[in-house]
């Protein structure tokens, strides 16, 4: 059963979630992860894989969504061993950065898209990862990112011959 005691009450969720953007793109996986959060509840210390991390304090907090950054690529940290030539996916606050990243495969080996984008150029891939690497009916964590997915990043990449 939801935990009705957290601030995150089915009725603001609901608000929230009209908010998001067009309903014809990612919409189905929102209202999947929504209506899992109806009956999962939060993870707790009580929990075996979770007893080192009390998500009680975080829970507490006013739940807003995530606005766009002003980020440029000077405020993008060099990490110990990237390069020029290393491949560097971008995301800030969930969203694709495709101007802040490095790609350097050729389109015809690996193309980089945002989550909508790939879901409006394949619709079928894209479903079919969703349903195979998440399951929002499992985790809270999980439905909460599913019911406020707005972006992503997505990676096509060509079988090896």
């Amino acid at each position: 059963m939801y935990n009705t005691e957290m601030p995150l009450q089915k009725e603001e969720l609901l608000r929230y979630q009209a908010q998001l953007f067009d309903p014809a793109s990612l919409a189905p996986w929102q209202q999947r992860g929504l209506k899992a959060l109806e009956s999962l509840d939060f993870p707790t210390i009580r929990h075996e894989e979770w007893k080192y991390t009390n998500l009680q304090r975080l829970l507490k907090l006013p739940f807003a969504l995530g606005k766009g950054l002003e980020f440029s690529a000077s405020d993008r940290p060099h990490w110990p061993g990237q390069s020029p030539e290393s491949q560097l996916i971008v995301l800030v606050n969930g969203l694709f950065r495709p101007d802040l990243s490095q790609i350097h495969s050729p389109a015809s080996e690996m193309r980089v898209l945002s989550l909508r984008q790939a879901n409006a150029q394949y619709p079928e891939l894209v479903k079919a990862h969703l349903d195979r690497y998440t399951r929002p009916e499992e985790e809270a964590l999980t439905a909460l990112n599913a019911a406020f997915a707005q972006d992503g990043a997505f990676c096509v990449c060509a079988r090896p011959h």
